[in-house]
């Protein structure tokens, strides 16, 4: 009884272990990641969800035990894993929203009354910044839902990434409420 006990604990602990190595490697990966429309979502990336995933279901047969103290033990890694998948969504869909702000970026060039916006508007601009983004959407959106094996955390990233977008997009159109946009701006949105 003891034996399975420490077996239990350590299992636990090398389970909590995993998450935070994995923690510290999602956000140095997504620091050393492009920042614009040429974004790809590294295979890598997905599998550190799945490690999540599958340290979830190990925790459940590994750390589970019957009396209470050590229940909470169990129940202390559940806690740690879903603390630290919602970290790592944070922390991808503040990479797609900063993206975004890159594209709006170039499009605020178009507002009306700046300077550079009386030179582009003798040019005919292509449509190549809003068909960039759309292809870094759908690439990130179908590599997510093809490589993650956790439906719950897609559902989720998806969730706060449209939000979070939605609110920027918001605020950009709000801070723009008295100049008219530019038929380019108007385009690519």
């Amino acid at each position: 009884k003891h034996l399975e006990q420490r077996l239990k604990l350590m299992a636990s602990d090398m389970i909590e272990s995993c998450v935070k190595r994995t923690r510290i490697a999602f956000e140095v990966k997504l620091q050393k990641t492009s920042r614009s429309t040429d974004f790809r979502v590294p295979q890598s990336i997905c599998t550190m969800f799945n490690v999540m995933v599958d340290a979830k279901a190990q925790s459940t047969k590994l750390c589970s035990m019957e009396m209470g103290q050590e229940h909470q033990y169990h129940s202390k890694i559940d806690e740690l894993i879903e603390e630290t998948v919602k970290e790592m969504i944070t922390l991808l869909v503040a990479k797609f929203v900063t993206i975004l702000e890159g594209v709006l970026a170039k499009l605020s060039r178009y507002d009306e009354g700046t300077l550079f916006s009386s030179f582009l508007s003798f040019t005919k601009p292509g449509m190549d910044v809003a068909d960039a983004y759309v292809t870094f959407v759908r690439h990130s959106q179908d590599v997510l839902r093809d490589k993650v094996n956790e439906e719950m955390y897609i559902e989720r990233l998806f969730d706060q990434w449209y939000n979070s977008s939605m609110n920027v997009i918001c605020t950009w159109l709000t801070d723009r409420m008295d100049l008219q946009l530019h038929i380019y701006q108007l385009k690519t949105l």
